[in-house]
């Protein structure tokens, strides 16, 4: 498999753990932790559900490219994209229901889950587009200065 394609899947499959997480987490805390908690501890919380994801996000894509690259390709790779998330997450929540909303009338259909699950696949799309560019960057940068 080529090199580019084998970092946009995994970049894809880390959007996707990012994504899928972090709606997890708001789930859990809408119905289960926000009228049971204090304030200080929601913010705790709210800390760590931002910023879990994203780490462990960036440890995954670490050990899948330790595979095929050297360390410190594979490091620079996995800090990009750890980096760059945040950015594309916001700009995929803003245009993910317009992504979804689109998929729910090219299928015919007026399903809120088949609308839901477009918006998250923009989500993971956005994702994966802005934040694979700058990782292939970095690993050619790093290729090139050892």
């Amino acid at each position: 498999m080529r090199p580019a394609l084998r970092l946009f899947l995994v970049m894809g499959q880390a959007a996707l753990m990012v994504t899928v997480t972090y709606f997890a987490f708001i789930l859990i805390a809408v119905w289960h932790l926000v009228p049971h908690v204090s304030v200080g501890v929601q913010a705790a919380l709210g800390a760590v559900g931002v910023l879990a994801p994203i780490c462990f996000a960036t440890w995954w894509i670490f050990r899948r490219l330790r595979v095929y690259y050297e360390r410190r390709e594979a490091r620079a790779a996995a800090i990009t994209f750890g980096l760059f998330t945040p950015v594309p997450l916001g700009i995929g929540l803003l245009l993910g229901p317009v992504v979804g909303g689109y998929t729910g009338i090219l299928l015919g259909t007026e399903s809120r889950l088949v609308a839901f699950s477009g918006a998250v696949m923009g989500i993971v799309v956005m994702i994966t587009m802005m934040a694979f560019v700058p990782s292939l960057v970095a690993l050619w940068v790093a290729r090139h200065i050892g």
